[in-house]
């Protein structure tokens, strides 16, 4: 391998000729117009507080920015927020309008719907349904249940080695919320992987609450990961609690992945190595071994430095293998194979700039038959999210390369250095860097006090700079949270700078972002390249950045509008059908002409904030109604199923965690009284009923009915969802005596019927392969993901003895000893687990749009004495539409609760020219001026 020095890379611009010039203009123009036409949309939402509890609400704000340039996005104008549970399952799914990158709301916690446990929250629009899911916004919450006789459990674990087998003791501390223990109270305890259960037991608490637990790890285990469930019975057989701890075996298995710098090992070439080592929880783990070739001679010496990520440095030579020995916390060692060893081959490296210098150091290498090869010419290109910053053409005829680039026409950010071939323009080898130009907003907050007393009005001067120190007008929201209650969001939740500038562009979680760009000492700037080089990703394939633009998949939606198809009944689409839109409220009458193709759309629709239904009539050119109407219906993604480890709210709990679950049922309790007197005894309420039910016991005489109020406002949701969401218990499982799934609720099977006819019936008439797995349960759950809400009017529930007698002597003639179920689905056309539609007409029930509304904002007088209830906000305040004025100035006023201690405030925002910033402070509250 030869080595030049070359003194300083050429960019684009100042190439000599035209023979040179055109070459790269052409792979500048492919980038730049793929850039154009495909610009991914990040999105930034902050909450109000990181965990939250049942009656509580989720406050949010949006921020929905071009990528690489960070302005408002010129695309979409509606983004989607869910609430996934921890199977992945959404609970909730709202629609909200943007209007220049901005959006803001509320998510409402109705404890009918939602279950204490950890969830995902999630945000996106149509368009970013297009790009890698990291663009897509994602945070992992969890929601406490705020009952005094809510479980806490405290676990230790503790593992010795046995000759033959690994030995696990746990100990449990079982204790309420009230703080009382769970004394002497049998528990059914399983510790199972995935569906295999490796050990069950029934035991007893102690009068303290404790409990210990000692198994055999099996070795035919397939990782160090398991789950232990809790489970407490009544006397009906069903579960009053129900815990789910995770059990994790630090550094048993952890997987360790190495990436080569430029992507490959080449021989004789010095490699940079980087390596991340995750547990089998899914975060990183501190490891550390050597690097041994096929002789068994060690090579080099590698430890983790931040989070399980590290790098390793050897030259690799030809015919030769590398493996990675690591020493495990036991002192047992596994062996990881390193990438196959090429023996030609081009390395680019790449040094992190300084925080003193707009260059970075790149140094380009290699092999000896490449230099004497023909094909010598090479283009750099540097670019970010596709925009070209950089590019010069590069050449290998007198050796190797090093020089500078300057990086001064990069955005702070992620970028992309990419060797491309001059001759193919196919990349050679790829390395993402982070530029710093230091130039986030300067945000500052200035209380008109050092320090306030509860009940105290809260002035706060708000001043947002430049980094050159002028005045920003910008857009910014603001959390004021209870540090007793309300740990601060730490640096492993990351912020508006984190999730723009570094986690959006990079693969799989990141620890501790804030960790990264907060420390501006040299050994945090090589953490942070360590960081982009374990897990830099690219958002695009290069083959579809330089063929010819293809369609996108997912259109972006300006607006709210109404798109669809006519057709005829060979669903060959018709030119020049009129298409007529109705409805009520609101009211509208709208017709239009379909095209060429058939299609046509309504847009400019008003936004509506509550179900409603649109009526779409079709007729031909020559007015009949022999046509066939296609609505794009928004059908939501699926999002890939995020496997790393949640530890429940329950376990471990903090302090401020335990205070604000408890304060959470005061607060609750407190409502209940200001709002109306709760019956304890008694509680009067009107017997929901369903219109043309066929239930046996007359509509509306069942343990739980959904009627068609219930149902408008969840229209868009599907029946199979709907299931989950609204019946307590429902879930499909495996039961003890069976190798098939079955819909269950509790211990009870489920038997399920579609207005009056037995959904069983279409099974067995349809069906007689009994020996295919599940096949039961594939059928019903085909025949609920077909309907959505908008198509029934009704479900009832029997589960109870006073309502499933009817039903027992029906379906089984001779009613069963007792383990059954009925839900009486009422479609809307009657026709059972079938839809029917008239050809010309259609029916549509948009997701409708949430409507931000106004947070609770006390007032206190100077005489408290009239105060009646006990403040004890979490949620200080929120503000989530702070707009700074031409001197980058805006004030803002609140007033203190009930608790002394510190409130943490935390501003975010955007310029909306590209600069963003963030900012987090404290508030010192003292007790009461007049307490003694």
């Amino acid at each position: 391998m030869a080595l030049l020095v070359l003194p300083c890379f050429l960019e684009a611009q100042h190439l000599s000729t035209q023979k040179q010039t055109r070459p790269i203009n052409t792979i500048i123009a492919k980038i730049d117009s793929f850039g154009h036409n495909i610009t991914p949309e990040k999105l930034y939402v902050q909450l109000d507080k990181p965990y939250y509890s049942f009656g509580d609400t989720i406050w949010f704000k949006a921020y929905l920015l071009q990528a690489g340039a960070l302005i408002p996005s010129a695309k979409s104008g509606i983004i989607y927020l869910e609430l996934s549970n921890d199977s992945n399952r959404v609970i909730k799914r709202i629609k909200l309008p943007v209007i220049s990158g901005i959006s803001w709301g509320n998510l409402a916690l109705d404890d009918k719907e939602i279950f204490a446990g950890s969830y995902t929250i999630r945000a996106y629009s149509n368009w970013q349904r297009n790009f890698n899911e990291n663009f897509e916004f994602k945070k992992s919450i969890f929601i406490s249940n705020p009952d005094e006789k809510s479980w806490l459990v405290n676990v230790e674990s503790t593992k010795v080695s046995k000759p033959d087998n690994k030995h696990v003791n746990l100990s449990l501390l079982l204790t309420q919320l009230n703080h009382q223990p769970v004394s002497l109270q049998n528990l059914l305890l399983k510790i199972r992987q995935n569906k295999k259960v490796w050990y069950k037991s029934e035991l007893q608490t102690t009068a303290n609450g404790s409990l210990n637990i000692d198994f055999d790890v099996p070795d035919l285990a397939t990782n160090s990961s398991f789950v232990l469930e809790v489970l407490q019975k009544s006397s009906d057989d069903h579960h009053q609690h129900q815990l789910t701890i995770p059990i994790t075996l630090d550094g048993d298995d952890p997987d360790l992945q190495f990436m080569p710098e430029s992507g490959k090992l080449i021989a004789g070439i010095p490699a940079h190595i980087g390596f991340k080592a995750i547990s089998s929880n899914g975060y990183g783990i501190n490891v550390g071994g050597v690097v041994i070739n096929s002789k068994n001679e060690k090579v080099a010496v590698f430890k983790a430095a931040f989070k399980g990520i590290g790098i390793v440095n050897f030259t690799p030579f030809a015919n030769e293998t590398y493996t990675a020995v690591v020493t495990l916390f036991n002192g047992k060692t596994k062996k990881y194979p390193l990438p196959v060893v090429q023996a030609s081959g081009i390395v680019m490296r790449i040094k992190p700039n300084s925080q003193l210098t707009d260059t970075l150091e790149i140094a380009i290498a290699a092999t000896d038959d490449i230099m004497a090869g023909n094909n010598t010419d090479y283009y750099l290109i540097g670019h970010v999210q596709g925009i070209v910053c950089y590019a010069s053409r590069v050449s290998f005829a007198n050796g190797s390369l090093i020089g500078k680039i300057n990086t001064r026409s990069f955005p702070t950010g992620i970028a992309s250095i990419t060797l491309f071939n001059a001759n193919t323009f196919e990349p050679v080898c790829e390395r993402t860097v982070f530029i710093d130009h230091h130039n986030q907003l300067n945000i500052t907050i200035k209380p008109n006090q050092k320090s306030y007393f509860t009940h105290d009005s809260i002035a706060l001067a708000i001043n947002v700079t430049d980094s050159y120190g002028k005045p920003i007008q910008g857009n910014f929201s603001l959390a004021v949270t209870d540090d007793s209650q309300v740990k601060p969001d730490s640096i492993n939740s990351g912020n508006i700078i984190t999730n723009l500038l570094l986690t959006d562009d990079l693969k799989g979680d990141v620890e501790q972002p804030e960790y990264y760009l907060n420390n501006k000492g040299t050994q945090h700037l090589e953490e942070l390249d360590n960081l982009l080089l374990a897990q830099g990703w690219t958002s695009y394939k290069w083959s579809d950045v330089l063929k010819k633009p293809q369609p996108v998949r997912f259109a972006a939606e300006s607006g709210f509008a109404i798109k669809g198809r006519v057709s005829n009944m060979f669903n060959h689409g018709l030119q020049d059908a009129k298409i007529t839109i109705f409805s009520k409220k609101p009211l509208l009458l709208q017709d239009t002409i379909s095209d060429k193709q058939g299609y046509f759309i309504f847009n400019r629709l008003p936004i509506i904030d509550s179900t409603t239904a649109f009526v779409i009539q079709s007729k031909n050119r020559n007015g009949k109604s022999n046509t066939n109407i296609k609505l794009d219906e928004f059908v939501p993604p699926v999002f890939t199923f995020n496997n790393r480890l949640t530890m429940p709210w329950y376990i471990n709990t903090d302090k401020p965690i335990v205070r604000y679950t408890d304060y959470s049922r005061i607060r609750n309790e407190q409502q209940q009284k200001l709002t109306g007197i709760v019956l304890k005894e008694v509680t009067i309420r009107a017997k929901k009923t369903v219109k043309t039910s066929h239930n046996l016991n007359g509509p509306g005489n069942a343990d739980l009915t959904l009627n068609e109020e219930d149902l408008i406002k969840v229209s868009k949701t599907s029946l199979l969802e709907l299931l989950y969401q609204k019946i307590p218990g429902f879930t499909a499982r495996i039961p003890a005596y069976s190798f098939d799934l079955w819909f269950m609720i509790h211990s009870d099977h489920v038997k399920f019927i579609f207005d009056g006819v037995n959904l069983e019936f279409y099974y067995q008439a349809e069906r007689s392969n009994t020996s295919v797995l599940n096949e039961r349960y594939e059928f019903e759950r085909s025949v609920f993901n077909a309907f959505t809400a908008a198509d029934i009017k009704g479900v009832e529930l029997m589960s109870s003895d006073k309502y499933t007698g009817k039903y027992g002597f029906t379906y089984f003639k001779i009613p069963p000893p007792g383990g059954w179920s009925y839900i009486e689905i009422t479609t809307r056309d009657g026709n059972g687990p079938f839809i029917n539609q008239t050809p010309n007409v259609a029916v549509y029930r948009p997701l409708p749009f949430s409507l931000p509304k106004q947070f609770y904002r006390p007032r206190y007088s100077i005489n408290k004495s009239i105060t009646t209830a006990t403040d004890l906000r979490s949620t200080i305040h929120w503000e989530p539409n702070i707009i700074t004025d031409k001197n980058g100035k805006a004030t803002i006023f609140f007033y203190a609760a009930d608790l002394p201690g510190s409130y943490t405030i935390q501003i975010a925002g955007t310029d909306l020219n590209g600069n963003i910033g963030f900012n987090r402070e404290k508030l010192l509250i003292m007790p009461d001026r007049n307490m003694p």
